[in-house]
Parts: structure tokens; sequence; C-alpha cells
């Protein structure tokens, strides 16, 4: 705290009369609307008296100097953050300040470390009371905590130092296009293979399909991604990850595409169709896909993990910044504030997947709408 005479604290036989003409004194300076006013009184002049009477005050005036803290947008405001994080470095001991010559960025990267510091440990120096202590047995919960700080802090700061929502909005757009990209195209080519490989059934040309997808499947993502690197010198645009990810995702829906049409194939609609005249490629393609594509969409909703997981990869190899490369370096610096807003939002484009599939259902039969809707007001 800096007091004069301060070493008769610590004389065992002088504590007790210290401390008590102590706070006779000024006891008053340690109610909140006088800490307060010291507080606004730094923020308006700055001046080194004024810094000096908070520093006195020690933790009474860390409650009201990390409220006042505020990220600043321009000069006055950086020299005003500045001011306050230097009583809150010396009053918690810790050495995180906006060093002179910093510019706005950082300075505003520093605030945002105290507010999260302040999130997490301010329990430790402030006293809850009234209702501020029946909301504490929730927001000082560790899950508490994130909320708060998702809520107030956009989402709370990742390991690069920057907000979290920050981040992802400009890095999921990149690994978005890849997982999704991949899947569309791979299904748009899975489909007729499927198909294709369900007429031809027994003959040459499905054993050559087969083979050829199953080698894509098991040829590593990793690999054909190197390859593909070093013969195209990098990649310029998204267009070939997707394709590299989108042949590992091949395999399965042109085996279920394959299954499904056979079943259909054998059933009686099919037959009557060939019987008034209908050709194989029409009663396939009109009759019998329509039956047969419902259990590859339900497959389609599945593939986002699988396609994540070839996204990381490519992104690492072509050096996309995408989500890959911050969710790893989140799981080795232990960043919760990342790996939850990860599973948030995996979690909500699952939720998302559901109501699309229910929507293909629909349009691919209009006769399971009933079906749908029923299931649906019965959850």
């Amino acid at each position: 705290m800096g007091l004069p005479r301060a070493d008769e604290a610590a004389d065992p036989a002088h504590a007790v009369a210290f401390w008590t003409r102590f706070w006779d004194d000024r006891g008053i300076e340690f109610r909140s609307p006088s800490v307060r006013s010291a507080v606004r009184r730094l923020v308006r002049y700055g001046s080194e008296s004024r810094a000096a009477e908070l520093l006195e005050l020690d933790t009474f005036a860390l409650q009201p100097v990390i409220a006042a803290l505020q990220p600043p947008r321009d000069a006055a405001a950086l020299e005003q953050a500045r001011a306050l994080v230097d009583v809150a470095a010396h009053i918690t001991e810790i050495d995180d300040r906006i060093a002179p010559g910093e510019d706005l960025a950082e300075a505003r990267a520093c605030v945002t470390r105290w507010k999260s510091f302040w999130n997490v440990y301010r329990s430790d120096f402030e006293v809850f009371s009234g209702p501020a202590r029946l909301a504490a047995t929730v927001l000082e919960t560790r899950y508490g905590k994130w909320a708060l700080g998702a809520v107030t802090h956009r989402l709370g700061v990742a390991a690069t130092g920057e907000p979290v929502l920050d981040e992802l909005e400009r890095r999921a757009p990149v690994t978005l296009t890849l997982v999704f990209g991949a899947i569309a195209l791979a299904y748009a080519v899975a489909i007729p293979l499927g198909a294709l490989s369900a007429a031809s059934r027994g003959r040459r040309s499905d054993s050559a399909i087969a083979a050829a997808v199953l080698t894509l499947a098991v040829l590593p993502t990793a690999v054909a991604a190197v390859a593909a690197a070093l013969l195209a010198g990098g990649a310029e645009s998204l267009l070939l990850p997707t394709c590299l990810i989108a042949l590992s995702l091949i395999a399965a829906p042109t085996r279920q595409q394959r299954a499904a049409l056979v079943a259909v194939l054998t059933q009686d609609f099919i037959r009557a169709a060939r019987a008034r005249g209908a050709g194989a490629a029409r009663a396939i393609a009109v009759h019998g896909l329509r039956n047969a594509v419902l259990p590859v969409v339900t497959l389609a909703m599945l593939e986002p993990p699988m396609a994540l997981g070839g996204a990381f990869v490519v992104e690492r190899v072509f050096e996309l910044h995408g989500l890959g490369e911050l969710t790893l370096l989140a799981v080795q610096a232990r960043d919760v504030s990342w790996l939850m807003a990860i599973s948030i939002g995996a979690a909500g484009i699952a939720a998302l997947g559901v109501i699309v599939t229910d929507l293909a259902y629909v349009l691919v039969d209009p006769r399971l709408g009933p079906a749908v809707l029923s299931r649906r007001s019965g959850a």
C-alpha cells in the first residue's frame, strides 16, 4: 500500500494501534463511493498523485479500476487505460502492462487480458453481498465464468490474444467452405456412380467402380495433399483442397447408393414401370432414385466430422488459415474459450443438419411430409 510508517504494522507491539488509528483517520476513503470517485479522478486527470491514492487503497480499488478499464480507441483513451492497468498490475503484482510505444491494438489486447483475469479471479478480491452473492452461486462456477466471459467479451480470448468471435469470423469461412464444399462435391459424384454401379451389378464396370472408390477411401488425405501441393505449387484457391477432401468421402455414399438402389430395383413398382415400356435408365432415374436416395441423404448429415478432419489436414499442408490451425494450438495451450466455442458451433451445425435432413426428405418424397411434421410436433 506504500503507507508512511508502515514498519509499525509489522511490529506486533504496535500493529493493532497502527491499524486502529489508520482506520479511524482514513476509513471513509475505503467506502465504495469514495473509491469510485478516486478512480474517476485518475481517469480524468491521470496524475501520479491520483494513482498514488489508489495504490494506498490496494485491493479495495481493484473492482472499480477494472470496471473503468475499457479498450482504447484513440490516444487519450490509451493513456487512461495505461494508468488504470499500471494500478491493477501494482495491486495484483501481475506484470502485464501497456508499455510505452505500444499501439492501440496491443493496448486493446492487454485490456482484454485484464478483463479475462477479472472474470476468473474476481471472487478473490471482492466480497459478495445481497443479490450479488446469490448471482455468484451461478456465475462463480467454472461454466458460469466461461458463460459470462462469452457474453461480455466476444466468447473470450483465444490463444492468439484476439477475441474468439473475431477469430471465428476470420477463420470459419475457410474451413466451412472446405467441409461443405467437399461433401457437396463428393455426393454429386457418388450418387451417379452408385446408380451406375447398381445398374451394372455383376459386370466389370461394377467391379471397376468399387475398386476405384475403395482406393480413394484408403488413400491418406495427408499423402494426397502433400503430393498435390508439390505438383501444383500450393493452392491459390480452395478448389484443389476441396477436391482432395471430396476424394476421401466418395466411397461411403457410392456404396450406400448402390446398395439402396439394388434393393429398390427388385420392388414391384420398378417391374411395373419396366413392363409399361420404361427403359432401364428411366426406371432408375425417375422411379428408383427417389426412393433409394433417402439413405444417402441421411448419411450426408454424418459426414461433417470426417470432412472436418480432412479439412484440418489440408489447411496445414496448403497453409490455409482456417479453424484447424487455431484448434490445434488451443488443445496444446488448453484454451477453454476456443474449444468451448468450437463445441457449441459444432452442436449448432449438427442441430441445423437434422432440420435440413427432414426438409430434404420432404423435397425428395413429398409423401413423407405428414410423417416428418407429426414427429416434430411430438418431439
